[in-house]
């Protein structure tokens, strides 16, 4: 009687060889998809940037520098030298730091969703030089915002603008500082376009008084949307006296790198960006202008208070966004048209809409109701005006 082949057996055994199959296809891939080059936190930003610089003005390139800079920061502390290593925990545990602890201020919603998309890009064009594991862009989990959230942002008040611009006034007429106040809070222009005037750009001396605003990159001075930011704003008679007494008694006589001559100077030549900034932290703090600490801190013994790049750890200190964005919801309260401001502050009348009209459902029906009293009369307009 013959004996009957185990087809258990053999199937177990044809089992066994499947699966020793797939491990090995499996270690393979595994193989295969190691090819992860190492890189360090500084290296990958620096590589980052200098991708995007063609596309982008030098100002938002440096905006990028800034916000990974903390990246940077984030990896020095938890001793990360290589981001081959970083995974979706490690995003989770930047994004809790880097939204309370990183700085003086816990960031607000909007600004912690502008922080991560930026990551999310920044770890996609690693994943693209293979410097983190595919898909880890994917782990970035963004903030839904609420429509206040989106329009909500700090801005300097109208009354505090004031009140420093008066100050500068009282007690630092026509200096460097004041001139860059009052470039900013009378045009509600942004940095770049202080950064950028020239002399010549600057119009005092005859019946129409206005500043020019040009995109010059070839010559190192930039305007946020370039060309279409290019325009002619009117400025009145007092801003245009305080101007010219900033030429003729303040000014340091300076030309820079391109041979021209920058409206703010400093020894060096054209003033930068960042001193521009820190004119601005400086003001913004209470006990600059006299004013009682709101935080109970003595001027005298506050770090903070005691030179100008400390300024920006203030507290109630503000930055140059915020002086553009109190002049923005400062002229939408006094009924300014969407239209003029944009044209003079070069903003989209969409952006200003959403993020600077603060009036309320009232006021916004009795202004309506006061130009249709202007063009209509006591009629109703429309089909039965």
């Amino acid at each position: 009687m013959g004996v009957e082949p185990d087809h258990g057996a053999a199937d177990n055994a044809e089992n066994l060889d499947t699966i020793r199959s797939e491990l090995d296809t499996i270690r393979q891939k595994l193989d295969e998809g190691s090819t992860l080059q190492p890189i360090g936190p500084e290296e990958a930003v620096e590589v980052y940037l200098e991708d995007r610089r063609e596309g982008l003005v030098e100002s938002t390139v440096q905006d990028y520098k800034r916000s990974l800079e903390f990246f940077i920061e984030f990896c020095s502390l938890e001793g990360i030298d290589n981001l081959n290593t970083i995974t979706g925990r490690t995003l989770r545990e930047y994004r809790a730091w880097r939204r309370t602890e990183s700085s003086h201020k816990t960031l607000s919603p909007k600004t912690m969703r502008d922080e991560l998309y930026l990551m999310r890009n920044f770890l996609k064009f690693l994943e693209d030089i293979e410097g983190v594991e595919a898909g880890l862009a994917d782990k970035v989990q963004t903030p839904e915002l609420s429509y206040e959230d989106e329009v909500r942002e700090e801005h300097l008040s109208a009354d505090r603008a004031k009140e420093i611009i008066q100050y500068l006034e009282d007690y630092e007429y026509a200096t460097t500082e004041h001139v860059v106040w009052l470039l900013l809070g009378a045009l509600g222009c942004r940095r770049g376009g202080v950064h950028s005037l020239d002399l010549k750009d600057i119009h005092t001396d005859r019946s129409e008084l206005f500043i020019e605003f040009h995109h010059r990159p070839d010559q190192g001075t930039t305007l946020k949307n370039k060309k279409a930011g290019e325009r002619e704003v009117n400025i009145s008679k007092e801003v245009a006296e305080i101007i010219d007494d900033y030429v003729e008694q303040n000014r340091t006589e300076a030309t820079d790198d391109y041979g021209r001559k920058p409206l703010i100077t400093t020894t060096h030549g054209r003033m930068a960006k960042s001193t521009i900034s820190k004119y601005i932290y400086k003001w913004t703090r209470p006990c600059e202008i006299g004013e009682d600490c709101p935080h109970g801190r003595d001027p005298a013994k506050c770090e903070d208070a005691q030179t100008i790049d400390n300024a920006s750890s203030c507290p109630s200190s503000l930055s140059t966004h915020t002086v553009r964005k109190g002049y923005l919801t400062a002229e939408r309260a006094n009924n300014i048209p969407i239209e003029m401001l944009a044209d003079r502050c070069d903003v989209s009348p969409e952006v200003l809409k959403k993020h600077y009209d603060q009036r309320n459902k009232t006021d916004r029906r009795e202004l309506r109701q006061e130009i249709y009293e202007e063009v209509y009369g006591d009629s109703q307009g429309g089909y039965l005006g």
